[in-house]
């Protein structure tokens, strides 16, 4: 039941995911599971109508220590894929 209601507080979160009502959808699992390609065992597979993918690991650096990068680096990650300041964004 828990995943019922949180499928249907994201999917209303993406139903403005365009950009008009200053609200994005943001998918944060790796290209695989954005794509389907990897179901990870799930009954579905695949992204939710409208959302961007930004992977997380965009925002950690590259070494073996996986520090954040820097703000400014995070912010045009960020805005690069529509998620700007002025909008709500929701992750998953």
């Amino acid at each position: 039941r828990c995943g019922r209601a949180r499928a249907a507080a994201l999917r209303g979160a993406g139903a403005g995911a365009g950009g008009e009502s200053g609200e994005v959808l943001l998918d944060v699992r790796s290209i695989g599971e954005y794509t389907g390609e990897n179901d990870r065992g799930n009954a579905r597979a695949g992204r939710m109508p409208g959302a961007k993918h930004l992977e997380w690991l965009e925002f950690v650096t590259d070494d073996d220590v996986k520090e954040f990068r820097h703000a400014s680096e995070l912010r045009a990650k960020l805005e690069a894929v529509g998620a700007a300041p002025d909008k709500r964004i929701t992750t998953y």
